[in-house]
């Protein structure tokens, strides 16, 4: 590779030749002639700018895409321990928190509670949101409105029992018109990490 270092221009020769050094995946000109500035060596020329910008959005868009998808799976979620020991499901970009009775082996009127954080355990507000449950177990079926209890929480009350087999599915509709939804098995035993720094998020 073949570069010229502190020459003058012949007359008639353009500003700047086509030899280059490819540096750092940008072709650098590396012609002295009367009126370059030496900044101008490691400037991007042209698009190449806007190519390596749109390169370096795509690598870090895939990392933020591909960390959250893992570290966010349902035995990762079930690992941890939650603020108000429920069970935590991701939906969306929140998590829900899904609290229910254990002490009740046959079905009765029981509350249901359901707590709003981001994915950093961050509270978000319930204020202004609403959401439903659907109870499954069995045969049965229960339906539960969800409505805003101070903080991050909303809660209602159905009839359900603390069935293992319990299943849950959770619908928040948020105050701007989006709904999020996840699936829930709240009375399954909990799985408990047991490394010494705890669960990883």
């Amino acid at each position: 590779m073949a570069c010229t270092i502190f020459r003058a221009r012949p007359e008639g020769e353009p500003a700047f030749q086509d030899k280059s050094l490819f540096f750092l995946g940008v072709s650098v000109p590396l012609w002295f002639n009367r009126g370059f500035k030496l900044e101008n060596l490691f400037k991007p020329q042209g698009d190449i700018m806007k190519k390596l910008a749109r390169f370096g959005l795509g690598l870090a868009l895939l990392a933020s895409l591909g960390t959250p998808a893992l570290a966010h799976d349902d035995a990762t979620l079930d690992a941890m321990t939650t603020p108000n020991g429920g069970q935590l499901r991701m939906a969306g970009a929140y998590h829900l928190e899904l609290v229910v009775v254990q002490d009740s082996p046959t079905p009765r009127e029981n509350p249901v509670t359901v707590y709003l954080t981001d994915h950093a355990g961050q509270k978000l507000p319930a204020a202004g949101a609403k959401g439903k449950v659907t109870l499954l177990s069995g045969k049965q079926k229960t339906e539960i409105s969800l409505s805003p209890a101070g903080d991050n929480k909303l809660s209602g009350k159905g009839s359900y029992a603390s069935s293992p087999t319990l299943k849950a599915i959770v619908a928040i509709t948020f105050p701007d018109g989006r709904t999020e939804q996840a699936r829930f098995a709240p009375l399954l035993p909990k799985v408990h990490d047991h490394s010494p720094h705890g669960p990883q998020h």
